[in-house]
């Protein structure tokens, strides 16, 4: 596998790729054998020069190039608001592009496969991935267009791994994952299968889509939830125990922990001490993950929040002071 960025917003400037690490060196030299060779080659997959000396290299020495597995890809999370042309362009480059280029690079010739590496994102959506998703959804159009021309496509909307990639932090978080064993033996039945689209991804849906409330209304995951919530149960006792609490510092003391404990699960189970005034900012949560902090709060106290509330509060104790005067439950409330 390889990946394929860019850096800068000028197109015309595509750096080369860095050298394999020492450790990659050794694993890659140890799967070299008298009947297996391996060549490194630096570069901008998305430049049509990159995808030819890629071609160039598998047919040196009179053999014949019969398969090509694109697995190249940025991810850069981010809301609809922090999109721009240069983002959009760098996930859009190894991904799109990339594979277009290998396409082009060999359509003339009799390959047995040309497997493109999607991702569940542009299968079922991924909040903060519309990006990521978007040129996903290029691998699927491409896949129509070759086999439209006859030629061999196969796109597999991959879930996270959990040892490599880009999603692997997930499997750390309790979220079901694909070990590479269970994935490669997934990939060679895929192929004997003779499959062109299909999606692979171990998914606890209830699990998946309990930060976005929203979605448990959608079609598209009606039949794969059951009618029990306990998730909504555990958002009416958090309310109702709010509610219960003698006195401000009680109910101060139920938020707090209820922020707190919310963005160390959005960290990923972070074993940084974070504190009623911890700067949620200095803590690491980006864009994506205050939007998903305050779908989470909006859903445990049944309340409505301002859009980007979180950055005017950013620490447990101030967003407390907010939700307290919000919700009527510590003096007249105020502007804020």
């Amino acid at each position: 596998m390889a990946r394929a960025t860019r850096r800068g917003p000028d197109r015309h400037q595509r750096p080369l790729r860095t050298q394999p690490s020492a450790r990659t060196r050794a694993t890659l030299n140890a799967l070299r054998t008298p009947h297996t060779s391996i060549d490194l080659i630096q570069g901008d997959i998305s430049a049509p020069v990159t995808a030819a000396r890629a071609v160039t290299a598998a047919q040196a020495g009179g053999l014949e190039l019969r398969g090509v597995l694109h697995a190249a890809g940025v991810v850069e999370d981010t809301t609809l608001a922090g999109l721009d042309p240069c983002l959009l362009e760098r996930v859009w480059q190894g991904k799109a592009a990339g594979a277009w280029s290998l396409h082009r690079a060999t359509q003339d010739l009799a390959l047995d496969f040309f497997v493109l590496y999607s991702s569940i994102a542009s299968l079922t959506g991924s909040p903060g991935q519309s990006a990521y998703a978007a040129a996903n959804g290029f691998l699927d159009g491409l896949v129509a267009h070759r086999v439209a021309l006859g030629l061999p496509a196969t796109g597999i909307h991959w879930g996270a791994w959990s040892e490599v990639g880009r999603g692997q932090h997930l499997a750390e978080r309790g979220f079901l994952t694909i070990t590479p064993a269970n994935g490669i033996d997934a990939l060679e039945r895929i192929l004997t299968a003779g499959y062109q689209h299909i999606g692979y991804s171990p998914l606890d849906i209830a699990q998946w889509i309990a930060p976005y409330p929203a979605l448990r209304g959608s079609t598209l995951f009606a039949s794969l939830l059951t009618e029990s919530d306990p998730d909504q149960d555990d958002a009416s006792a958090v309310r109702e125990q709010l509610l219960a609490a003698e006195g401000e510092q009680g109910r101060r003391e139920i938020l707090e922990t209820l922020i707190m404990t919310a963005v160390r699960d959005l960290l990923g189970g972070t074993d940084r001490h974070i504190g009623p005034h911890s700067s949620l900012v200095a803590l690491g949560l980006d864009s994506l993950g205050a939007v998903q902090l305050q779908q989470h709060l909006q859903r445990a106290l049944k309340t409505e929040m301002k859009p980007g509330v979180i950055w005017v509060k950013p620490s447990a104790a101030a967003l407390t002071d907010w939700l307290l005067d919000h919700m009527g439950l510590t003096g007249p409330a105020e502007a804020k």
